[in-house]
């Protein structure tokens, strides 16, 4: 997680990586069990078209945590 946050987002949050990162980071805190972090994550920035994907994922982990 240091690594995607603060190693690449906060110290490059325009560079060729951010997508990347972002996407990974989300996956990460999927990993290690922090759902609403990861769905937060892979929504913080729905107005680029790249992050669509991110936008599904999240959906999906809603509707997959939904009852339990």
């Amino acid at each position: 997680m240091d690594y995607f946050a603060q190693r690449t987002l906060e110290a490059s949050p325009a560079g060729p990586w951010t997508a990347g990162a972002k996407y990974n980071l989300g996956r990460t805190y999927e990993a290690s069990g922090q759902i609403d972090a990861a769905i937060a994550q892979y929504r913080s920035d729905d107005k680029v078209p790249a992050d669509r994907g991110s936008l599904l994922r999240a959906k999906w982990l809603e509707e997959s945590t939904q009852g339990k």
